[in-house]
């Protein structure tokens, strides 16, 4: 596997991808990792981003 430098979740053009996690100057970062066999690519949430998430409206909690 391999993983990518920090990545924008989204902004100007583009979806935001992790929306109210992020700062009043940008949107939040996550990590993108890949598969070298498979190409299986998965997404993760900086330690920053998930640490507001049980302060944003945005998001809710999956029992």
């Amino acid at each position: 596997m391999s993983k990518s430098q920090p990545v924008s979740a989204g902004g100007g053009y583009a979806p935001n991808y992790l929306p109210g996690l992020g700062t009043w100057t940008g949107a939040e970062k996550f990590r993108v990792v890949v598969c070298h066999s498979c190409g299986l690519t998965r997404f993760f949430a900086s330690e920053a981003a998930r640490s507001r998430l049980s302060q944003s409206a945005k998001w809710s909690a999956v029992m």
